[in-house]
């Protein structure tokens, strides 16, 4: 990119993206109701597709990854339950984050922290 200041061109080098082919490996924790954390949970995603991650036979996490404008990462995550056949959103937290890095979010007893595998 080429960006004038002082009447002169300056040339600003953008770093290549750590993320490639729209896939990212994470793996990480989990934490659910009651303070159970389950440790080691490794899964795939696919950049803009909504993957499943099972946590128990009635809990599981849905995370979609986006890459941003701006090359940053936004990750909109539920945590969803079976209650009487009907899908119940139990917390729907979504950060940003640098890509290539490791992110984490809690919200009240639903949270994770994830660690992207290179």
């Amino acid at each position: 990119m080429t960006v004038q200041k002082d009447g002169r061109d300056l040339e600003i080098r953008l770093k290549e993206s750590k993320i490639k082919d729209g896939k990212l490996t994470v793996e990480g924790t989990v934490s659910v109701v009651n303070g159970q954390k389950i440790e080691g949970v490794r899964v795939s995603l696919f950049i803009g597709e909504e993957s499943f991650i099972p946590l128990s036979e009635s809990v599981r996490l849905a995370i979609t990854p986006t890459r941003m404008a701006d090359g940053n990462m936004k990750y909109a995550a539920k945590f969803i339950t079976i209650t009487e056949g009907k899908e119940v959103i139990l917390a729907s937290p979504t950060l940003v984050a640098l890509p290539g890095q490791p992110f984490a979010i809690q919200v009240g007893e639903y949270g994770y922290k994830f660690v992207p595998q290179l």
